[in-house]
C-alpha cells in the first residue's frame, strides 16, 4: 500500500507495464496523492469484473487486446490465447504480428493485418514516459525520445538498465546506460 501505481512530474512518467490514460482516471478514484493504493482500491484492485480490477491489470501487467476471431495460439504453459499483449509504446506495430509480445514463432502465425483503432493506443503526451515490464531482448534503445522500455531481460541474462533524467523534454539516448 506504501508503494506509487505510477509517478510523474512535469516532464516525465514512470510506470510498470502500461501508461494508459483512461485506466489512470479510472484509478485516481483509488490511490492516495501519491498514486499508492486506498484501503478501498486495495479491495477493488482485487475484485474481478471492477474497474479498478481491470485498471490494475493494464496499468501493471500491459495493454491486452482480442485476436481476430478463429486465431490464437498455445503460451509457453500450454493454454490457448485468444488474446495478446502488444507493443503499445511502438508506433511502427501497427499489425497483430508486429504488435504481439510473443515468442518469433508464435510472431509467424499472427495475421499481418492491421490492428483496428480500438486496439491501439497512442501515447500523446508532452512528457516522456519509462516503463518496464516487457523482458526485452538485445541491446537496450530508445523506442523514441518519449517513450522507453528499461527491461531488458536482466534475470535471463540480458541488461540491467537505467535512465539518468536531469529535466530533460526529450530522452537522450547518452543518459540510457546499462550492464550485461
Amino acid at each position: 500500500m506504501t508503494l506509487p501505481l505510477w509517478w510523474e512530474t512535469d516532464g516525465l512518467r514512470v510506470i510498470h507495464a502500461c501508461w494508459h490514460a483512461r485506466e489512470i482516471a479510472i484509478m485516481r478514484n483509488f490511490v492516495n496523492q501519491d498514486a499508492s493504493l486506498t484501503e478501498d482500491g486495495i479491495y477493488a484492485s482485487f475484485a474481478k469484473g471492477h474497474p479498478a480490477h481491470n485498471a490494475v491489470e493494464i496499468l501493471l501487467k500491459g495493454l491486452e487486446i482480442a485476436l481476430p476471431a478463429g486465431v490464437s495460439f498455445f503460451d509457453k504453459d500450454g493454454h490457448e490465447r485468444t488474446n495478446t499483449r502488444i507493443r503499445w509504446w511502438d508506433d511502427v506495430a501497427t499489425t497483430y504480428r508486429s504488435a504481439a509480445l510473443v515468442d518469433p514463432e508464435t510472431t509467424a502465425l499472427l495475421p499481418d493485418i492491421e490492428l483496428g483503432p480500438e486496439d491501439r493506443l497512442e501515447y500523446d503526451h508532452a512528457a516522456s514516459v519509462v516503463f518496464g515490464h516487457y523482458w526485452l531482448q538485445g541491446n537496450p534503445g530508445l523506442t523514441d525520445r518519449r517513450r522507453l522500455c528499461l527491461d531488458y531481460s536482466v534475470a535471463k541474462g540480458g541488461h540491467l538498465a537505467a535512465y539518468q533524467w536531469d529535466g530533460e523534454a526529450e530522452l537522450d539516448p547518452s543518459k540510457l546506460v546499462y550492464v550485461s
